[in-house]
């Protein structure tokens, strides 16, 4: 927040943009070692950073249009382990990213 009074930020990101996000960062997190080269567990826990999604902030003329009509523009790791994992069955944009090599399922 800005302030007790101050006017909040807002980001418009449609709801595909979201999943997609959420899916890929977390099934490349997944793949990463952790500390000591663990593998790291699998858990609830996701996260969007402001800095992530910039291109979305107070784009309000995007709630008037359909979801699949905002082009992406989420940060260049997105679109490299998209095409690298692919999208979740059934997602809206997953022919957009798909891979011939991604297996993964939905966690």
């Amino acid at each position: 927040m800005n302030g007790e009074f101050a006017r909040p930020e807002f980001y418009v990101v449609p709801r595909n943009h979201v999943s997609a996000h959420l899916f890929v960062g977390h099934q490349h997190w997944l793949r990463t070692p952790g500390k000591g080269g663990k593998v790291h567990q699998d858990s609830g826990m996701r996260n969007i950073y402001p800095a992530e999604v910039q291109q979305y902030k107070e784009d309000w003329a995007a709630l008037l249009a359909p979801t699949t009509s905002r082009p992406y523009a989420l940060p260049d790791w997105f679109a490299t382990y998209a095409a690298e994992l692919g999208l979740p069955p059934g997602h809206p944009d997953a022919t957009v990213f798909a891979s011939p090599s991604a297996t993964i399922s939905p966690a």
